[in-house]
């Protein structure tokens, strides 16, 4: 029995006061080859804690850890079990389950719940990316004349499978500990509704399926866009943006033909991208609503009442936080699978083509980038250096763009971006660059502009800070003069 290093303190002051180890080892009710083992540790050594012990050795190898490592990387999806197979037959090492999960909680890999989502084709995706680099610089003014709609179906016994029970073990099948399920939800509802920065229109619950039911085009015209959405834009002006995806009972010939008669203007919106659409994460916050009444809706009629309730209750300001959002972020191309990231823009300023500047959203507080080449926060005002105007802004040569369908002004705006938000030094990527290409969506870090990792020396530093000090001399030169 290992003894503690109170223990071993109080072996050695009575084995110093004259006392015999047997006589110690009865007073402190140890063995007599402990009290020997402590008193000569305590000789050799000077202390009373054990000696380091090399410990158990590792089952695997540095190799056998890689390759489980690596064998994980190569399919997410594996289990445990299916790693530790693997382990057997390639390399004949045989482990348990148990060594495979430490070996990748050691490179960082632990099971999560993956994340969902329609299956995307090559042309989904770029129809995707197409659409967040159209409407990535759009202004609030831009946005605030759109009208996000979609319609949602909720289950009178729906789940989101996000709930958790507290359990001993042995009673998984307890009554208090179950969650009980009920054929089709027990009934359900299918609704309409849209949102904006300016208000939500009233939900519309649509009749259910079967013969005459759903939402056909004609009933989409008739109670929707009459009822709805034509007034709102006539509300909104000529500005006025209708959002809805590509629904059948949308892209019908007879709807189409109604709104180019109504002259209301369509967002053209991608494939498969509900993701996209910030209605979205209200539907999942008005469902929470419902489920969090007490009683809770026990008839589909109940949980209309209850729908239309909770749905006049969602405050104006949760619509404008989810059309806005509230991050601040570096990467200028959205993720694939990045929830209503355009909505979400980073902060840029940049001169266009007009000679206009333009500044995006500004969330939270910002702090001053060190140096801003080609920013002027004065509209009207062109950009220029110490040379003159600058016509065309071309980028150094140490300067290499690094991304997926990455141009130069998008690594203008990349650049300006993580000097405005990024809290770390401008590197670059500093991964390959064929991995980036691959897979930009695990290897591109988002705090990074988007170029090829560079290093800058005091040289640059100096002579970049005398260009600046010429600029800001020629600025109070004309600002003196006029």
């Amino acid at each position: 029995m290992d003894t503690t290093p109170e223990e071993a303190a109080q072996v050695v002051a009575l084995l110093q006061q004259g006392l015999s180890q047997r006589a110690v080892a009865a007073q402190l009710h140890l063995s007599q080859s402990a009290v020997s083992r402590v008193y000569r540790r305590f000789q050799e050594t000077g202390a009373f804690n054990r000696r380091p012990r090399t410990g158990r050795h590792r089952c695997t190898s540095e190799r056998d850890d890689r390759f489980i490592v690596s064998t994980s990387l190569r399919n997410r999806h594996l289990t445990g079990v299916d790693v530790q197979q693997e382990l057997r037959r390639v390399r004949q090492v045989a482990v348990s389950e148990w060594t495979v999960r430490r070996r990748l909680k050691e490179a960082n890999l632990t099971p999560k719940r993956p994340a969902s989502g329609p299956k995307l084709t090559a042309g989904h995706r770029q129809a995707r990316l197409q659409f967040a680099r159209e409407h990535l610089d759009w202004s609030i003014a831009q946005w605030r004349s759109v009208l996000f709609t979609d319609e949602c179906r909720v289950c009178l016994h729906g789940s989101d499978r996000r709930g958790r029970v507290y359990r001993r073990p042995g009673e998984r099948f307890a009554q208090c500990c179950f969650a009980e399920t009920v054929a089709y939800g027990g009934g359900s509802c299918m609704m309409w509704a849209g949102i904006s920065l300016e208000g939500k229109t009233a939900l519309v619950f649509v009749p259910g399926g079967g013969r005459g039911g759903g939402l056909t085009a004609d009933r989409y015209i008739t109670d929707i866009l009459l009822g709805h959405v034509v007034p709102y834009a006539e509300f909104v002006g000529e500005d006025f943006v209708l959002m809805h995806d590509n629904a059948r009972c949308h892209t019908a010939r007879v709807s189409r033909q109604f709104l180019r008669e109504k002259e209301l203007r369509t967002m053209d919106w991608p494939a498969l991208s509900p993701d996209l659409n910030p209605i979205e994460h209200l539907w999942d916050e008005l469902k929470r609503r419902v489920r969090a009444r007490n009683p809770v809706p026990a008839s589909v009629d109940e949980l209309k009442t209850a729908l239309l309730e909770e749905w006049d209750g969602i405050p104006q300001e949760t619509v404008k936080k989810l059309i806005r959002g509230v991050r601040s972020d570096a990467s200028l191309v959205p993720p694939i699978r990045q929830t209503a990231s355009i909505f979400k823009q980073p902060v840029t300023v940049y001169k266009t083509q007009e000679s206009k500047v333009k500044t995006d959203l500004k969330h939270g507080t910002q702090e001053k980038p060190k140096q801003l080449f080609w920013e002027k926060r004065l509209e009207g005002l062109t950009a220029c250096d110490a040379y003159g105007v600058i016509g065309t802004t071309t980028l150094p040569k140490y300067v290499k763009p690094l991304g997926p369908y990455i141009s130069d002004s998008t690594t203008i705006q990349s650049l300006a971006t993580a000097l405005h938000v990024s809290q770390q030094p401008i590197t670059g990527q500093t991964g390959s660059k064929t991995s980036i290409l691959e897979n930009p969506g695990v290897f591109l870090n988002p705090e990074q502009p988007l170029i090829a990792s560079v290093s800058i020396s005091k040289e640059d530093v100096r002579r970049q800070e005398e260009r600046v000090k010429r600029a800001r001399a020629r600025l109070q030169d004309a600002l003196a003069a006029a």
